[in-house]
């Protein structure tokens, strides 16, 4: 019997009522899912049906259901029919998903399965690991496994060949920042006006509430609502929209040809008789907008959108969600209290930096829970002079993290780096990102150090993060490896330190920067390099810092801003005081990306890729210095409450402190990374002298000329 596995919509279509029959009949093992979810998925592409021909007539064999947000994906539902079993039909259809999904990058696909299912075997035996064990549903009292599987996804280096540029559309998708997703008018009103999609349209919301997501709305979201309401000055629905965070209209330059371009796709019959609606050209902005703003997903219940999912995706990068499908996605990790690191046990977050032998148990129980290697549980039961190195990180009793690496600190450094990670704690992003940040930091404080890196098998979140922050697969090693590595360079490369910098590159990672500095250009400019194997590539500059981070290439003409920033806040977003608060800093200590807020009126004077150089002001107990230095990745001005949530996130201000910035009802949001504290910090009258600072002693950010930020970076390493 041949199988044959079908994904278009048109294939999908005539098989969707058996399909909803199939699952329905064994509620035990796949659950309850609504039957609108079905038709969504065939629409999106996301509905794979096996099937077999008797005769000239074709017959339903099984059937995928699944979704999720790129890099990781999740299967719904795998059913094959009783009399169809044993013949490899969840491998076929499994090997079709997986392969479309290695070829699209992405990282790893999820299944959840009731232990006490027969199932279990079959998974374990397509590959799925178990990656956490967790309680199910109060009703039926189940124990939960979550199993992955990591798939052969390219290796990041393998995309740096000049033929392929998918690997720099897969580093901006890989970005630790929240996903931001718009939302379409439809998905507002299910809500509002409680309609049959109003539960799983709420749950969109939550998502947004408790922070896994950002969630935002096109300004053509809100006039449309103008239009339709009988009194704009006394209509709750319009004022509960005014409170969302919306993203500007596009240049018309943009807005015009994409939002025609988008007519033709998704409207494409009625645009043929002329009979598009306001509706219809409202969808086509509120996409364009999202493609604009390189948003995450477009959020929509509208049928001919859904429908149209795949060449959007295909053509503009951009994913279409069903409200079911996301709500599906979003409502699984606990919600605790917010992280702090603190020195000492108190409310919140713990990190010891130093794990104690009566904490050895925690682990042990935290580990045997992951699914660890023999080998790893061993390595963090070790004492004394021969133990790791060791972190773990406590929610009031309870582990919730844990890593021990073992480093070489000779003269060509490296460091041996396990990390483990209980994925369904609402904030355990910020942890990791936290660790891999301040660990590479701290391995290549005198000299870059090779870190490799091993993430506990199944977790696909963490790896995800590890590859967000630079880290590859070692060469050699298969795709589906968890084993990463990055070469972590802790300095500011100029002319003066360029040929000692290449040197300890190329004996290090195999790869050679060119013999002579280039000039600076723009932060998407490309560098060729060499790598192993004398292979010759090009690189933008901002993918190289992401690599090397958090170094910064201070190439030639590379200019940059400086800007004013108080003691107290200079604390909570560096740390860079010579003694540390014991206080709790907010989550911004623990991001590698973070957000530093300004007057609107300031955005001309933040450029993307550039420099950005932190006065730490004379106000209170300040040292009237330059105490740091990052890169710009982003410049956004908004209004001051849509600004909140990734001040919150990566910020040190609160609501109060953001309405004392300025009377401008607008702020510029600079968000920067790569973030190098200096080790001598430059003092005001070294600034005068050098040229940078006014007689407003640098109360505003300015421009910096990069002949000026060399002086002030030669300052920092200069010895008394």
């Amino acid at each position: 019997m041949s199988i044959e596995i079908k994904s278009a919509l048109a294939e999908v279509a005539p098989f969707i009522d058996e399909v909803i029959a199939r699952a329905d009949s064994d509620k035990n093992a796949l659950g309850f899912l609504p039957h609108t979810i079905y038709l969504e998925a065939a629409y999106l592409g996301k509905l794979l049906v096996a099937t077999y021909k008797d005769g000239d007539q074709e017959h339903y064999a099984g059937h995928l259901l699944f979704g999720g947000v790129f890099p990781q994906a999740r299967i719904f539902q795998l059913y094959v029919g009783p009399s169809h079993r044993g013949r490899g039909i969840a491998r076929e259809l499994l090997k079709f998903l997986t392969t479309r999904l290695s070829e699209k990058s992405w990282l790893s696909v999820t299944a959840k399965v009731a232990s006490d299912l027969p199932a279990n075997k079959v998974w374990e035996k397509l590959g799925f690991v178990i990656a956490l064990v967790k309680a199910g549903g109060i009703t039926r009292g189940r124990m939960i496994n979550v199993r992955v599987l990591d798939l052969k996804t390219p290796s990041l280096f393998d995309y740096l060949q000049p033929q392929i540029p998918a690997e720099f559309r897969l580093a901006h998708k890989l970005s630790p920042n929240k996903p931001l997703y718009l939302l379409d008018l439809n998905v507002f009103f299910d809500v509002i006006k409680q309609r049959p999609m109003g539960p799983e349209s709420g749950n969109v919301f939550r998502a947004g509430f408790e922070n896994n997501v950002r969630l935002m709305v096109a300004e053509e979201f809100v006039e449309e609502l103008k239009k339709t309401s009988y009194d704009p000055t006394n209509d709750p629905i319009l004022t509960i929209a005014l409170q969302q965070g919306r993203l500007p209209h596009p240049p018309e330059s943009f807005l015009r040809p994409t939002s025609d371009e988008l007519l033709g796709i998704i409207f494409k019959e009625r645009r043929s008789i002329s009979a598009l609606t306001s509706q219809d050209k409202s969808d086509a902005i509120h996409i364009a907008t999202a493609i604009y703003h390189k948003a995450s997903g477009f959020i929509t219940n509208e049928v001919a959108i859904l429908r149209a999912a795949p060449i959007l995706l295909k053509k503009y990068q951009i994913e279409i969600l069903g409200a079911a499908e996301f709500s599906g996605l979003t409502t699984d990790k606990e919600n605790p209290q917010n992280i702090h690191v603190i020195s000492s046990d108190d409310e919140g977050f713990l990190i010891k930096k130093t794990v104690k032998t009566e904490n050895i148990k925690d682990i042990e129980t935290f580990l045997s829970g992951k699914n660890v290697s023999q080998s790893h549980l061993e390595e963090a039961r070790i004492t004394g002079h021969d133990a790791p190195e060791k972190v773990s990180v406590y929610e009031t009793d309870r582990v919730i993290f844990y890593a021990h690496w073992y480093s070489n600190r000779g003269p060509q450094p490296t460091a041996d780096v396990f990390i483990c990670a209980d994925e369904s704690h609402h904030d355990i992003e910020a942890v990791v990102e936290h660790i891999l940040t301040s660990t590479a930091d701290n391995l290549s404080r005198s000299q870059p150090c090779l870190v490799r890196l091993y993430v506990n098998e199944g977790q696909s979140t963490t790896r995800q993060l590890a590859i967000s922050h630079g880290f590859t697969l070692p060469e050699g090693e298969a795709n589906s490896s968890h084993k990463l590595q990055r070469l972590c360079v802790r300095r500011a490369i100029t002319e003066k330190n360029w040929e000692s910098t290449r040197h300890q590159i190329e004996t290090r990672s195999g790869i050679q920067l060119p013999e002579n500095m280039p000039n600076y250009t723009s932060h998407s400019q490309l560098i060729e390099i060499l790598l192993p194997g004398k292979r010759s590539t090009q690189i933008s500059l901002s993918d190289l810092e992401r690599y090397f981070s958090p170094a910064i290439f201070m190439l030639p003409g590379r200019d940059g801003v400086i800007v004013s920033i108080k003691h107290d806040f200079s604390e909570d977003m560096f740390r860079s005081g010579p003694q540390s608060s014991l206080l709790s800093p907010p989550q911004a200590i623990l991001r590698r990306e973070r957000v530093y807020v300004s007057s609107g009126r300031t955005r001309n004077v933040f450029t993307e890729g550039a420099p950005i150089l932190f006065y730490e002001s004379l106000d209170g107990r300040g040292r009237g210095s330059v105490i740091a230095i990052g890169r710009i990745t982003q410049v956004r001005v908004m209004k001051k409450h849509e600004a909140e949530p990734s001040i919150k996130a990566r910020g040190v201000l609160n609501s109060r402190l953001l309405d004392l910035i300025s009377s401008d009802p607008h702020v510029t949001e600079v968000t920067f990374d790569n973030i190098l504290v200096l080790d001598k910090p430059v003092e005001l009258p070294t600034l005068r002298r050098i040229g940078v600072a006014d007689g407003a002693n640098l109360v505003r950010a300015k421009k910096v000329a990069f002949t000026k930020i060399l002086e002030i970076l030669n300052e920092s390493t200069s010895h008394d």
